[in-house]
């Protein structure tokens, strides 16, 4: 049998069973409805009919009344009125006699109402006048037989609603008992056959599913049992023991190319000469190559132990990030590089971390690699070192030359050939280029060496954009660029050297008006970001190619066609600057429009020196 079969077969059982209940239901719903219409064409018309005529029959005592007081005309309305409405309802009442003596009382009812209503017609008719004697000896004791009668019509049918209401209340009753007895004979039933065909399909998936777990804890010589069951079933045990068999084929088949592959996935990460660590997810050591071990001992290859304990914070922040986002991290800017204490002492690496993707889009972990770059950051070194000394060298022949030759140039120095002056004059701009230059080599050893360290304080943002942008009016003025500062409200102040970032806005700016064409706007501005404050500036220039942006923070580098005689030392010192504040800085540009050159600073509560990926 199909599985289809098993379970049209238990919905058409279920829908028998509702189909009897609900017949069963409407059956006896009909049945009470039928009692309820009874009520109703039985007594309820005659009761309101009565109520009816005791209304009409007040209202023609009240008509006797008026004649009692003089008010014939009156009367003689209101008697008219209300007699004709007392006739209607009694022949309403005359035409429903369904209870039981209830003829009689019809009968009584209305030779009561002949009696009184010529009584009335005695006491109104000509000229006579009803005096209160007739009205208390005659009509008001025959007034009160007629409404005791009336009551008595009214007494018969209620009583008789008030029967048949609890009879209709005792066949529901009884019939509700039996509709619930019905029910729970059914849901019985269907229990019943329910647990059945849930047997019928349950049993062999269960026995499927421990199978299947077995085989997830890496067994592999388990089967499915093929039990009596529907096809489908028995079709899917059958496939699952081809499958299962398939599996034992293949695994006998590779395991020995993964053993292979796994020992040249091993061999690979330990040829390499930088170290290489492994984490997993939680940031503990799962795997590292020879190098590391021999650089951090042997205790690094523990497996478990947490990152943080190898290479400090930085190296753990770095490996928790790359985790979180997903993506390889890697630092090449020269505050990226972290010493770490290793076996032959301090070591300077650049790190690079790249996240481990298991299967769909989980990350199992990490794999780091620490780039030695200890040598080349002595080569730097000592390439400053000599830039510095030179510099330092060359700097007083070099003040001594830029002091001599305005001195040739005055007119106490004795005549000279218009050819002379002009190759004076050529010296000394030369001179003047080789002292900003030789400065700049200076201002540059002095920050690589970490003698020009920030002395950080609160600086207003409002203050420092407003010092510089007042200081460089007057070379915006001659060269007829507009200079404008735009700062944010309610920034707080940001934890700065005053010197140092007057300095770096400075440049940008300069930078800024000699990049501008004439009739160009320069904007000085300054917003929030979470926990910085990020100062732009903003040139309507010539602007700089994309592949260009990446290398002007560098040393000696400039943008082809920068205006100015410049060594291209002026941003690697303002990068230097900004990061020795804990900030970052960088360029954008649309090539034929603007340039931005944009940096952020840590304000009053965030410690400076953060990392910034």
């Amino acid at each position: 049998m199909r599985v289809q079969s098993v379970l049209v077969a238990a919905l058409l059982v279920f829908i028998a069973a509702l189909a009897l209940l609900a017949g069963w239901s409407a059956w006896w719903l009909r049945d009470v409805g039928g009692a309820s219409r009874r009520i109703i064409s039985d007594n309820y018309d005659s009761v309101v009919a009565a109520q009816q005529m005791k209304e009409s029959l007040e209202r023609q005592d009240s008509a006797a009344l008026f004649l009692l007081l003089g008010e014939a005309a009156r009367a003689r309305t209101q008697l008219a009125e209300h007699r004709a409405r007392f006739d209607q309802s009694f022949d309403r009442a005359a035409r429903n006699v369904t209870e039981p003596g209830e003829a009689v009382v019809i009968e009584r009812l209305r030779t009561l109402r002949d009696r009184y209503q010529r009584a009335v017609d005695d006491a109104s008719g000509g000229a006579r006048v009803l005096t209160p004697a007739t009205y208390f000896g005659v009509l008001e004791p025959r007034f009160d037989a007629v409404r005791a009668e009336l009551d008595g019509l009214l007494t018969l049918n209620q009583d008789a609603m008030q029967h048949k209401s609890q009879a209709a209340a005792a066949t529901a009753r009884a019939y509700a008992l039996r509709v619930f007895a019905l029910a729970g004979l059914l849901v019985v039933g269907s229990g019943v056959v329910a647990s059945r065909v849930s047997r019928t399909l349950v049993d062999p998936l269960t026995a499927l599913t421990r199978v299947t777990d077995r085989m997830s804890f890496g067994a592999v010589d388990v089967s499915a049992p093929v039990v009596q069951s529907p096809r489908e079933v028995r079709d899917l045990a059958l496939s699952f023991n081809r499958m299962q068999e398939r599996l034992r084929e293949l695994r006998q088949s590779d395991l020995g190319r993964l053993h292979a592959a796994q020992q040249l996935s091993d061999a690979a990460i330990d040829s390499l000469y930088d170290p290489v660590i492994v984490t997993d997810v939680g940031g503990r050591i799962s795997r590292v190559n020879r190098a590391a071990v021999e650089a951090f001992g042997p205790e690094t290859a523990a497996v478990g132990r947490p990152i943080a304990d190898l290479g400090g914070g930085e190296l753990a922040d770095l490996v928790r990030e790359a985790i979180a986002s997903r993506r390889p991290l890697a630092d090449d800017a020269p505050a990226g590089v972290q010493r770490l204490t290793t076996t032959g002492g301090t070591r300077d690496y650049r790190l690079r971390t790249t996240p481990l993707r298991g299967g769909g889009d989980g990350v199992e972990g990490s794999v780091t690699l620490l780039e030695d770059v200890t040598h080349l950051r002595e080569i730097d070194r000592v390439k400053s070192e000599f830039i510095a000394v030179a510099s330092h060298e060359l700097r007083t022949p070099l003040t001594s030359l830029a002091m001599a030759l305005p001195l040739l140039l005055e007119p106490d120095a004795g005549p000279l050939t218009d050819r002379q002056r002009q190759l004076l004059e050529l010296c000394r701009n030369h001179a003047d280029r080789l002292q900003r230059l030789m400065q700049a080599l200076l201002d540059v050893g002095r920050f690589e060496a970490g003698r020009e360290q920030p002395v950080p304080a609160d600086v207003p943002v409002a203050d420092l954009v407003e010092g510089v942008v007042q200081a460089l009016a007057g070379p915006a003025g001659r060269r007829r660029v507009a200079l404008r500062g735009g700062v944010a409200p309610g920034l707080s102040p940001v934890v700065a050297d005053r010197g140092q970032i007057e300095r770096v806005l400075t440049n940008l700016v300069d930078n800024a008006l000699r990049a501008s064409t004439t009739g160009g706007t320069v904007t000085v501005a300054a917003r929030a970001d979470v926990g910085r404050v990020v100062f732009s500036v903003e040139d309507t220039g010539h602007g700089i190619r994309p592949e260009q942006l990446p290398r002007l923070f560098e040393k000696f580098s400039r943008a082809p066609g920068s205006p100015g005689d410049g060594a291209g030392l002026g941003l690697y010192i303002a990068r230097r600057i900004v990061e020795a504040h804990g900030g970052r800085i960088w360029a954008r540009s649309e090539p034929g429009r603007t340039t931005i050159f944009s940096f952020s600073l840590p304000v009053r509560h965030t410690a400076p020196g953060a990392r910034r990926a």
